[in-house]
């Protein structure tokens, strides 16, 4: 009985020790990231700030600083924001893609407290630090830009994109500026500017990647102003261009890339048929390629455009069924099925609701 006794006492204490035993950085942190996901970021704060006070040197702790910045910006504490992803892009460096985040983040701080000079002011300081033939220092570069428009100074952030677009060392860097470029003409409804923006990259670096993407930009703009006739003219100008692209490449994946620009073309004039069957060509024609998922994304899109919300539901549920191993497709999947399932819901409730109110019940005749 004795012998029983103290093997139940020592398996009590093994037991008791095991539960003792101190949880890993790594484990704190996913606990920290689950309470953020619930919305107890006062939580997740204890945690992680004693897991930074308790291992200030483990090579998790940047991990932990960056979301412990989370919890800050929830709570609007925007230093310390900065202060825990300084820490974490001078740890990891700006190779790192979280390093590269940190930053960025770190620039938004600056705009949600509309301090936009200190903004502009730590940005230029970071791009100066880096070569200038750096993709991330140009991303910053053009970021300035976004601080500008906040701060009501558009002419400025206008000119700041100009001056950036010619130094881009290629298409990957140059195009970062134009985009930001036509977004601001864009929504100032400068249509000219925006036609201006597209000919002038067109004329100093336009070449085959991008030639006809261009010439779509400026029909889309044209429409936009009310030229129907050039914006038929530039549409037509570009799909030829991509048709031409497709005959003369032999590659596959080039080809799958041509043919998915083509589509997005039609898409872009509202010509949903031609759309719907250039994509259809690439899931048949280009199955092997990575185009094909970027294919079906693009269509269950223009089915959810057309307002076909229940064809856009259950082709996205049939893509679900075909792909169950690829977890990235399927992970995209699932969240527009469920983003359509949650506005179908709430599309419902509206309409019971409007039903149910007197103001719009039936009313008698008064006769």
């Amino acid at each position: 009985m004795k012998k029983t006794l103290f093997i139940l006492a020592l398996a009590a204490l093994v037991l008791i020790s095991a539960g003792c035993q101190k949880k890993k950085p790594e484990d704190i942190i996913i606990e920290a990231q689950m309470k953020i996901r619930r919305g107890d970021f006062i939580g997740a704060r204890i945690d992680l700030k004693e897991l930074i006070k308790k291992h200030p040197d483990d090579p998790a702790i940047p991990q932990a600083r960056f979301f412990l910045s989370q919890c800050y910006y929830y709570e609007n504490d925007f230093p310390q924001v900065r202060e825990q992803l300084a820490e974490v892009y001078k740890n990891l460096g700006l190779a790192n893609p979280m390093g590269r985040d940190s930053f960025k983040i770190i620039l938004s701080t600056y705009r949600a407290e509309k301090n936009y000079q200190d903004g502009i002011k730590e940005a230029e300081n970071l791009v100066k630090s880096l070569p200038p033939d750096d993709v991330f220092g140009y991303e910053i570069n053009c970021m300035i830009s976004d601080l500008l428009i906040d701060d009501k100074k558009t002419s400025e952030a206008v000119a700041h994109l100009e001056n950036l677009i010619p130094i881009g060392k290629n298409h990957e860097m140059r195009l970062i500026a134009l985009e930001r470029l036509i977004a601001i003409h864009a929504t100032e409804k400068n249509y000219d500017a925006a036609i201006k923006a597209y000919e002038d990259y067109n004329e100093k670096f336009g070449d085959d990647k991008i030639r006809d993407n261009l010439l779509a930009g400026q029909a889309f703009f044209y429409q936009e102003k009310g030229d129907s006739e050039k914006a038929k003219e530039l549409f037509a100008k570009s799909v030829e261009g991509y048709k031409t692209l497709i005959e003369n490449t032999l590659d596959k994946t080039e080809k799958a890339d041509w043919t998915f620009r083509m589509g997005r073309t039609y898409e872009i004039q509202k010509d949903y048929d031609s759309a719907q069957k250039t994509y259809q060509d690439i899931i048949e024609q280009y199955g092997d390629t990575p185009l094909k998922q970027v294919a079906q994304l693009a269509l269950a899109d223009l089915y959810y455009t057309q307002g076909q919300k229940e064809k856009t539901l259950e082709y996205l549920q049939g893509l679900l069924k075909e792909n169950p191993q690829d977890m990235d497709f399927v992970n995209m999947l699932r969240n527009r099925v469920m983003a359509l399932m949650r506005e179908k819901a709430r599309e419902g409730a509206t309409t019971d609701s409007l039903q149910q109110s007197p103001d719009v019940a039936e009313q008698p005749s008064g006769k």
